[in-house]
Order: structure tokens, then C-alpha cells, then sequence
């Protein structure tokens, strides 16, 4: 159990992650980055997550998450990097396809 508390990096894409699943991961200090995408994490999930020191990117798109907290947590620390995705922009739209 020791080796899991000295993880850096965390990818819960697409699992059934909430608010409750992320007050259990305040243990992992070390923690440096998580991937969150199509996760139903709260914007409390969020706050509780965003007080790991060593937290650098918080990956959230398609969740719950609002741009409110996002700039609220930004505000308090401007280091970490939290990453809504790209807002209102659907996969099919033409902008996004490279030629």
C-alpha cells in the first residue's frame, strides 16, 4: 500500500469517479497529475483535489466541474493547471481536423 501513496500520476478517465472516491485520494501527497475526463467529479471533488501540494494538472473534461471553481481554485493557486477541455466545440467540428 506504501508504493500507491508515492504515486505521481493518476488516469481515472471514463471510470465511475465522484466526489466520495475523491476524498479517499487526499493520501497521495505526491501526487503530481490526474486525468479526470468523462468522470462525474463535483466541483468539491475538485477543490478537495486542488489542495494536494504537489499537484501540477488536474484533467476534467466532461465532468461536472464548473468554470466557476476552476477560476475560484486558479485564483488561490495560480501554478496549477486545470484543464476544462475545449468548451462548446463538438468532434465533428472542421476547425479542429488537421490538413
Amino acid at each position: 500500500m506504501n508504493q500507491v501513496k508515492k504515486l505521481t500520476g493518476l488516469n481515472l478517465n471514463s471510470n465511475p469517479v465522484s466526489g466520495l472516491a475523491i476524498s479517499n485520494l487526499g493520501e497521495l501527497i505526491h501526487l503530481e497529475s490526474i486525468l479526470l475526463h468523462s468522470t462525474k467529479v463535483p466541483d468539491e471533488g475538485l477543490k478537495r483535489l486542488s489542495e494536494l501540494k504537489k499537484l501540477q494538472r488536474i484533467y476534467v473534461w466532461n465532468t461536472e466541474v464548473t468554470e466557476e471553481i476552476v477560476d475560484s481554485i486558479q485564483k488561490e493557486n495560480s501554478k496549477l493547471q486545470i484543464d476544462l477541455g475545449i468548451k462548446g466545440v463538438k468532434k465533428e467540428d472542421k476547425t479542429l481536423k488537421s490538413e
